[in-house]
């Protein structure tokens, strides 16, 4: 009997042991920055795994790192924004752009942004963001925002007690090692954007609904801003001239939010309709992904009228 327990003892201690070794690799090694890890920054600082993993780490390194200011808005935002460049005007700037994000999804990084100390906020505003509810991704977005409630700290273990946060664990540590190129920068950029397959044509014709509420939301992140004394700059991301919208549907969008933001002293700069944002194909990486050169220029036009 004795024996038997014994043998139990060293099973358990042996499981536990093994345990505790894996979490703590997992948070040295912190593949989606989580956590902020410095313990052997060498080996781990690049991320290569951040792309589908957004919606948990922006959240968290905004309130982390406390920038001044954050860009907001979808990949076209995430890819063409260099927040070193905003930086020259506002202060220390984090790219809190998500990768296929919505209008909800936006809302709750202003709102996470601006609780976690951000004070300027550079919004690319998209069409297409409007046109689907995603209250479960928005949630998320929220909760990683949040301070440790339950569900942010299952989300959290989930991600650090899991066979998937092992192997990129190692994938995080053999990509320093070789000194790949990682998936963002330390600002929150997208810098690996694959654009290849992308067509430079026309895209099919198409006449989206608008969400219910949406515009809702849209007056409600300007209101919320407005009253936190955020200045706030908002510029329709510029596509490629072949990817232009005039359809009724867009065009009714683009009255609507116009007149919303000008309700709250907020100008949109339509840069989509200006050929000298949306005429070279040299500029954009497709049809709808600018290159930081231009995000450059279209930074460099909005704050520098101040």
């Amino acid at each position: 009997m004795s024996k038997a327990s014994h043998y139990l003892k060293v099973y358990v201690g042996t499981m536990l042991m093994t345990g505790i070794i894996l979490v703590v690799f997992v948070y040295v090694a912190d593949p989606y920055s989580l956590f902020g890890s410095r313990l052997a920054s060498s080996i781990s600082s690049k991320k290569f795994l951040v792309s589908s993993f957004e919606r948990l780490s922006k959240p968290v390194i905004v309130c982390r790192v406390r920038p001044d200011a954050v860009i907001l808005g979808t990949s076209r935002a995430a890819v063409g924004l260099r927040p070193n460049t905003l930086t020259k005007y506002v202060g220390s700037s984090y790219n809190f752009g998500l990768n296929g994000a919505y209008l909800l999804e936006i809302d709750a990084a202003l709102r996470i942004a601006v609780k976690c100390g951000a004070r300027f906020v550079l919004y690319g505003l998209d069409f297409f963001t409007f046109t689907e509810h995603t209250e479960k991704k928005a949630r998320q977005v929220r909760v990683m925002g949040s301070g440790y409630t339950l569900n942010k700290v299952e989300i959290l273990l989930k991600n650090v007690i899991s066979i998937s946060a092992l192997k990129d664990s190692f994938r995080t540590i053999w990509g320093n090692l070789r000194n790949d190129a990682p998936s963002h920068d330390e600002s929150g950029m997208l810098v690996k954007y694959n654009p290849d397959n992308v067509p430079f044509q026309a895209p099919d014709a198409e006449q989206r609904l608008i969400f219910a509420d949406a515009y809702k939301t849209f007056e409600a992140m300007l209101l919320f801003a407005e009253e936190a004394g955020v200045d706030m700059k908002i510029f329709i991301s510029p596509t490629y001239q072949s990817h232009l919208r005039t359809d009724p549907v867009y065009l009714d969008w683009l009255n609507r939010v116009t007149k919303i933001a000008g309700n709250h002293g907020v100008t949109i700069h339509n840069l989509a309709g200006h050929s000298e944002y949306s005429g070279s194909r040299s500029t954009f990486h497709d049809v709808s992904h600018f290159k930081p050169a231009l995000g450059d220029r279209i930074i460099e036009t909005l704050y520098e009228a101040n």
